[in-house]
């Protein structure tokens, strides 16, 4: 059981950090010059982070969580309608604002299911170690995974319509405070996210 979940977090989170990188890379923001440079860079630093949280916590999934968040900012920034009308940001970004919603919504599934593995195999490795039936668990485990990918795909389609609406209102010129009233809105469910996985995976982080 601990052998794939663990494999299934770690191909999810590197998954993850990749696909949140190739945002980053097509932003302005990631302009340092040489190419190869800053890319080597950029890794460095975030690899050396993720090891100094992991050493202080030991959980590797709360770093590569902000990690991830803080490579998909910027390319988020270059369609902010509200740090365009209000704080001047001018962020170039390569893909379009419909492939960087997508993109976005498919790091923040991964990153969710690989909080539920590690949720779900600390909890079987609990009730084995006292003494429930190994395969019994192991059942309750999987079904209980199934529930949750369904919940989540049911989510991740009614956010995917939200992307598409929001999509239109982005190509529609409104007044300063429409743009606010949608920034907003998008702020606020990025927060949630943000603040909702950090307590997922924060709250057993000394364990």
């Amino acid at each position: 059981m601990k052998e794939w979940t663990l494999t299934g977090r770690i191909v999810l989170s590197v998954t993850s950090y990749i696909l949140s990188l190739i945002l980053f890379i097509n932003t302005s923001a990631f302009d340092y010059g040489d190419f190869k440079t800053s890319l080597i860079t950029v890794n460095v630093v975030a690899l050396i982070i993720i090891g100094i949280a992991f050493v202080l916590s030991e959980n590797m999934l709360t770093p590569i969580f902000f990690i991830c968040m803080g490579f998909c900012v910027p390319s988020l920034m270059a369609y902010s309608k509200l740090g365009e009308r209000l704080f001047e940001v001018n962020v170039q970004n390569k893909f379009s604002a419909f492939s960087t919603a997508v993109l976005f919504l498919t790091v923040i599934g991964m990153l969710l299911i690989a909080g539920k593995l590690k949720k779900l195999e600390r909890e079987y490795l609990s009730q084995v170690s006292n003494g429930a039936d190994e395969e019994a668990i192991k059942l309750i485990t999987i079904n209980s995974l199934k529930v949750y990918l369904s919940f989540l795909a049911g989510t991740f389609f009614i956010t995917f319509l939200v992307v598409v609406v929001g999509f239109v209102f982005l190509n529609i010129r409104g007044s300063t405070f429409i743009a606010i009233i949608i920034a907003v809105l998008g702020m606020a469910l990025f927060l949630g996210c943000m603040y909702y996985l950090s307590r997922k995976w924060t709250k057993h982080s000394g364990k």
